[in-house]
């Protein structure tokens, strides 16, 4: 979820480099009743590692692979290495690769608790594995990563969004700002919303819509450049209320810096 009320801070998936949008996390901003808003951003570099039940002896062929456990964007990123590797398994999507790491290891609680320790070497979890980041193999001390770097490309960088309960409402000058809104569905509605932000030079740099209502209405996730105490920004929402179904401003925040955060080694 992206609720914020048990921590200061959270992160969602919201765009890769490779695979585009993430629509499932801009949608919980309008299925989910959340107090989060946005107050920032980092871009991470993706680097995918196979993870598998940690064992004594080798673990076995990845061609004798039968189930993989991951996110559905982490299988499109991998989908050369899987081909190659584990052309017969099962993708088995999840929620997220922490999920699948979750999952993995109570596999192993419960083949532990189940199964005699003279058949142990035997049972199924070693013809199961997971792809995510390696850092799993830390918080989960029955997973051993067996290999890295497993993604189609190497140039692979996932945006995140940083979540708290407010946003900075001083801004920076090099500031970003989203809102969400409704429209009903007929000729000129969304241009009329576009048209605003041109006459107030507003630059817009993502919009997305989700459909409503048997699709008789549409809701919008909008970024735009400029944070949302600005003169320009302040005038332009206050035009788009009278045009728009409903409206809220759920992030305002600097935007990153070029130099991305890297997996610890």
């Amino acid at each position: 979820g992206i609720n914020a009320e048990y921590g200061h801070y959270s992160i969602i998936p919201v765009e890769n480099s490779i695979t585009g949008r993430i629509p499932e996390s801009f949608n919980r901003f309008f299925v989910e009743a959340s107090s989060a808003k946005v107050c920032g951003e980092v871009y991470i570099p993706v680097n995918i590692s196979v993870l598998m039940v940690k064992r004594e002896k080798a673990v076995c062929k990845f061609s004798q692979i039968t189930h993989i456990y991951s996110h559905p964007h982490v299988f499109s990123q991998c989908s050369r290495w899987i081909k190659r590797h584990c052309p017969d398994a099962q993708l088995v999507p999840v929620s997220s690769s922490a999920k699948a790491a979750q999952l993995l290891s109570d596999l192993c609680t419960k083949t532990s608790l189940s199964t005699p320790d003279s058949k142990r070497e035997h049972d199924d979890t070693e013809k199961v594995l997971m792809l995510g980041s390696k850092n799993c193999e830390q918080f989960y001390g029955s997973l051993q990563v067996v290999e890295e770097g497993v993604q189609d490309m190497i140039n692979n960088i996932t945006r995140f969004f940083v979540l708290s309960k407010t946003f900075p409402e001083l801004p920076t000058g090099r500031d970003k700002t989203l809102v969400i809104f409704g429209l009903k569905n007929h000729s000129g509605s969304l241009s009329n919303v576009l048209n605003i932000f041109q006459e107030n030079n507003i630059n817009l740099t993502m919009i997305e819509s989700f459909p409503g209502d048997g699709f008789s209405s549409y809701s919008f996730i909008l970024e735009l450049e400029e944070h949302v105490n600005s003169p320009n920004v302040k005038r332009s929402l206050e035009q788009t209320k009278e045009v728009t179904t409903f409206q809220n401003v759920i992030g305002s925040f600097p935007s990153a810096s070029r130099v991305f955060v890297r997996e610890q080694t």
